[in-house]
């Protein structure tokens, strides 16, 4: 059975200490949100729409092995340096990033 123990399970082997896939964080702690709206207790087996739901998510979340950002790091002849912030929040979560 799917439950919210076993979602917030799914969810922790998420390993993303530079938060490069923090849309994807976002959207599970979005869903967990939910289930505590929800009143379901934790090992409460979830109702039908919301079990699909998460099957659905879940069946995705394997492609994250495969995510690749590239970056080069090394630059020569620098001559100037910029530094850009940038920011997004809405009702439910916020971002931020600075390059």
């Amino acid at each position: 059975d799917v439950t919210k123990r076993t979602i917030l399970s799914d969810i922790a082997r998420i390993y993303d200490p530079l938060g490069l896939v923090g849309p994807v964080t976002i959207k599970c702690k979005i869903f967990i949100q939910d289930l505590w709206k929800l009143n379901i207790n934790w090992d409460e087996p979830l109702p039908t729409e919301i079990h699909r739901a998460w099957q659905e998510f879940r069946q995705q979340l394997p492609a994250l092995h495969d995510l690749q950002i590239p970056r080069h790091a090394l630059c020569r002849n620098i001559s100037q340096t910029e530094l850009h912030g940038f920011c997004d929040a809405s009702e439910r979560g916020y971002g931020a990033c600075i390059l």
